[in-house]
């Protein structure tokens, strides 16, 4: 694959990932957050395991699937995670608008820093580079500036919904760190695309589970019109099915810095996405504590890979 073809790729993820918090937000008041998740993990994994089957074939499929009663225990802990991640994140779309979650959601850099200094030995050198304490420092005060806002409002009128929010997709940020280094530490030589496929299907039956705890009577609204059920489609489709697909073919030839680099940008066309859709706006404190944190990140990712 040609290098221009790659970032077409990686555009081509960063845009669906851009897109989800968008769609999910407009029809959260048609479907639980556990049906949610569900039913688009369900429409995304026919998605999931035709790219393994292109790119890894059925050879290394049927390797991979067959091995999996001695690592069972550990794929269903990082299913765990991964449900926690995409549980956690719905939550908190429910509760504030997706250009603000996106932006905390980059605090999982700084959970994946801090796990990779207490479990990988090899990286605690790195952590410890001064340009990486920067980056870890100017991260942590953006979330926290960002988040005062909504902090404040709290404290004054007692309103709990977005705090609830910023609660939550801070332990959705922690779930996805978690994640990412369980798969590194018990999964290292298995294919990417393979181990997502297969830990992906292993969550579904979570999200059954978590919907019928919530109630399932009430997992989808009465009424619910056919152009909602579409829209859910269409996130699960591009969220995840497409969005983790046309990654995992950028990250073959792109790397992890180019990669990780035009992630950030998720953030700034989230919040242009909602700013059309739903007038969403950050509060002046908030845009320096988004800068911030995306200027944090950015000396994270490109210290982590120099």
């Amino acid at each position: 694959m040609k290098k221009s073809t790659a970032v077409m790729f990686c555009i081509g993820s960063m845009v669906c990932w851009s897109i989800g918090p968008i769609l999910i937000r407009y029809v959260k008041d048609y479907f639980s957050v556990s049906f949610q998740n569900f039913f688009r993990f369900a429409v995304s994994i026919v998605i999931l395991w035709l790219f393994s089957l292109i790119t890894a074939g059925k050879g290394e499929i049927r390797k991979t699937v067959s091995s999996t009663d001695r690592i069972l225990p550990k794929l269903l802990l990082i299913a765990v995670c991964n449900f926690s991640h995409q549980f956690f994140l719905i939550k908190g779309v429910y509760l504030i608008l997706p250009g603000l979650v996106t932006i905390i959601e980059e605090s999982t850099i700084l959970f994946a820093a801090a796990l990779s200094f207490v479990f990988i030995p090899d990286e605690r050198q790195l952590v410890r580079q001064p340009v990486f304490i920067t980056g870890l420092v100017l991260a942590f005060f953006g979330v926290v500036m960002t988040s005062c806002p909504e902090v404040n409002s709290f404290l004054s009128m007692g309103v709990r919904t977005s705090v609830h929010g910023i609660w939550y997709i801070l332990i959705s940020s922690f779930s996805w760190a978690l994640f990412s280094l369980l798969i590194r530490l018990w999964l290292p030589s298995l294919p990417a695309a393979v181990t997502s496929s297969l830990v992906f299907s292993l969550v579904i039956p979570f999200f059954i589970l978590s919907m019928f705890l919530e109630g399932g009577a009430t997992a989808v609204a009465a009424g619910t019109p056919a152009f909602a059920w579409g829209i859910l489609a269409v996130s699960g489709i591009i969220g995840i099915g497409l969005g983790y697909s046309f990654y995992y073919q950028a990250l073959r030839v792109l790397g992890v810095t180019l990669t990780s680099s035009l992630g950030l940008l998720i953030p700034l066309a989230t919040m242009l996405l909602s700013f059309l859709v739903f007038g969403e706006r950050l509060a002046p404190v908030q845009i320096i504590g988004a800068a911030a944190l995306l200027c944090g990140c950015f000396l994270i990712v490109r210290k982590s890979v120099t």
